[in-house]
């Protein structure tokens, strides 16, 4: 999860302040420190900060509950 979502953010363009800035835009504020905590996989984030996070990302949920349920069969990459 932590790598999809790092990519997410990168093909979406947006640096971590960026990220921060709409996620508090779109009610649910993630601190950048935190966002890059989740993206190196030291923090999980949680179904509330991933739905903030593909919503500033353009990126519908269903992505990363494929994602879930594939690293459930075979585990994380």
């Amino acid at each position: 999860m932590a790598r999809f979502l790092r990519e997410c953010r990168r093909e979406a363009g947006l640096t971590l302040r960026q990220v921060q800035e709409r996620t508090r835009e779109v009610g649910e504020p993630i601190p950048s420190s935190t966002v890059c905590k989740i993206e190196q996989g030291k923090v999980e984030p949680g179904l509330v900060r991933v739905r903030a996070l593909l919503d500033v990302y353009h990126r519908p949920l269903h992505e990363a509950a494929n994602l879930l349920e594939l690293e459930e069969l075979v585990g994380p990459a």
